[in-house]
């Protein structure tokens, strides 16, 4: 929801900006980095609360089903979650 509301007012923001000017105006510049921040926190959030309900359902279902294992899925969505989140640290330094 902040997100959302992060990328409207951006928006709100570049199109208030004079044709002239260019897409670093002071009135523009914070909001991208705003909203990077917010995705970053975002995706962040989401996948610890993804991974502890898969090693949640793995610890609960090993007591019964003896050859399940979730532990690849957990570890693939850790790793993406990692990679998409140097992605956006690199993407919030440089801009």
């Amino acid at each position: 929801m902040i997100t959302t509301a992060t990328a409207i007012g951006g928006q709100v923001a570049i199109n208030t900006v004079s044709p002239s000017s260019n897409t670093f105006a002071p009135s523009v510049e914070n909001w991208p980095v705003a909203f990077y921040c917010l995705t970053l926190i975002t995706n962040f959030s989401c996948t610890a609360l993804l991974a502890y309900k898969i090693w949640r359902i793995e610890s609960q279902s090993s007591a019964i089903f003896k050859t399940s294992s979730l532990s690849p899925v957990l570890i693939i969505l850790v790793e993406s979650e990692a990679i998409y989140s140097a992605f956006l640290v690199v993407l919030i330094g440089t801009y």
